[in-house]
């Protein structure tokens, strides 16, 4: 038996938003979002991931799940914290 990793909403809704022009905008990354929001939640694990993606990628996952659980307030502590990790001031 081998290994299969498999990532998790929050990562999911990261990719979706970075690579959004490959599913066809970001109206059709709204469309999936819209579930996927109400999953994610923001602790303090999963916090690195964001050294990975743009603050416009993450500001734009927070304006789009601004519905669900993701809201402008986390958004703007995640890209402080994702800017900080960059070593941008």
């Amino acid at each position: 038996m081998g290994y299969m990793n498999v990532a998790g909403a929050e990562l999911t809704a990261l990719d979706i938003v970075a690579e959004e022009e490959k599913i066809g905008g970001l109206s059709r990354a709204a469309e999936i979002l819209l579930e996927l929001c109400e999953t994610m939640q923001w602790d303090e694990p999963k916090l690195p991931l964001l050294a990975y993606f743009s603050s416009a990628t993450i500001q734009r996952l927070g304006y789009l799940c601004e519905g669900g659980r993701t809201v402008v307030e986390n958004c703007q502590m995640l890209c402080c914290d994702c800017n900080r990790r960059k070593g941008v001031k």
